[in-house]
């Protein structure tokens, strides 16, 4: 399979560009082409009395949209890539989903603008939920504000120092495999399980220990087909009452690139997102995800 065709929507979303040159790295991974996709609200061409179509306003809205994004075009072709330019006038949910059906995409890169933004914003989850392909939710620059002073972040070399939170479930196998794919991209990678406090509650000394050298050893035979194929990292076992939390610590602290994660599971990662613990992680994180269904 691979990475070979990535579905680029576009909507002159801040740092869009930031994110296109990030994922030409993807060519020494083997991707072949990229389809850049801009979707235009029907509302925007539509007139509500009698339901009417604007055809004038469609066209020139997709003319300005393909004059804009010509630059990014030479992008491509230099970077010894094909290239798509696609318009679609619609609902961009539905539109999106349709698209990457229908161009056979292996990834879809969707773009985050600010934290209080377009992470949580409805159209992000439902394609995070609904997407039948990875989606890789790229953030470029954003501010970290510590008690001192606001700090930029710039998330450049994504693919770099990857860390990929497990919960051993079946999603999690498939977001291992996939990391396979950007091989040739990854200095290093670290493997997180998250032991939630809820777990030991009750627990003697003991048996804590037990299920640490149990889940200790559950990592490494989980990383060991990385390692097989030549991929350095390491593992880590950590233990909180929020796991997005602990994640999200971790990464700031190993000064990581990217969050790798199987979509569903049977463990922490299904509450992370099915329940509130989602909305954490999409408006906390300053680093790039990529969610694995």
């Amino acid at each position: 399979m691979g990475i070979k065709r990535i579905l680029y929507p576009v909507r002159y979303w801040e740092m869009g560009y930031r994110g296109l040159l990030e994922i030409l790295a993807l060519k020494k991974a083997g991707l072949e082409e990229i389809i850049l996709l801009h979707v235009i609200p029907r509302e925007e061409v539509s007139y509500v009395p009698f339901g009417g179509f604007l055809k004038e306003r469609a066209l020139e809205l997709a003319e300005s949209a393909k004059l804009k994004f010509q630059d990014w075009d030479k992008d491509i072709q230099k970077a010894g890539l094909q290239s798509r330019f696609l318009v679609e006038i619609g609902d961009p949910l539905v539109k999106i989903l349709e698209v990457a059906e229908d161009v056979s995409a292996d990834l879809l890169v969707i773009g985050k603008q600010k934290r209080e933004k377009l992470f949580v914003s409805e159209i992000t989850q439902q394609l995070i939920n609904r997407s039948k392909i990875p989606v890789l939710v790229y953030c470029h620059s954003l501010l970290k504000e510590p008690e001192e002073k606001p700090i930029i972040l710039e998330n450049i070399q994504i693919f770099k120092r990857p860390v990929l939170a497990t919960d051993f479930s079946k999603n999690s196998l498939k977001a291992r495999d996939f990391i396979l794919y950007i091989k040739p991209l990854i200095k290093k990678i670290y493997i997180v399980y998250i032991i939630k406090s809820e777990e030991i509650s009750g627990l003697q000394e003991e048996e804590i220990h037990a299920l640490e050298e149990r889940m200790k050893n559950q990592l490494k035979e989980f990383f060991q087909p990385l390692r097989d194929q030549g991929i350095e990292g390491d593992i880590f076992l950590g233990l909180g009452e929020n796991p997005a939390n602990e994640i999200l610590e971790f990464v700031r602290e190993k000064e990581a690139s990217l969050i790798v994660l199987g979509k569903t599971g049977k463990g922490f990662l299904e509450k992370l997102f099915m329940g509130s613990v989602t909305s954490h992680l999409l408006k906390a994180s300053e680093f790039p995800l990529l969610i694995v269904p």
